[in-house]
């Protein structure tokens, strides 16, 4: 893979999850936040981001 198909590709799939997070921001409610430690708090919308980026490099 050249270096100009891995920037297309890192482009598409930053549009692609940067959308989701944007439409799931305004729905995360306190109950779904989990404190991973102090002043560290993940939600779905993390998870389910990390897993697409992760599936997308595999």
């Amino acid at each position: 893979m050249d270096l100009e198909d891995l920037t297309w590709k890192v482009c598409e799939l930053t549009e692609v999850v940067g959308g989701f997070i944007r439409a799931e921001s305004g729905k995360i409610a306190v109950e779904n936040i989990e404190v991973k430690g102090l002043h560290d708090f993940v939600t779905y919308v993390d998870k389910n981001a990390g897993k697409r980026v992760k599936r997308a490099a595999s």
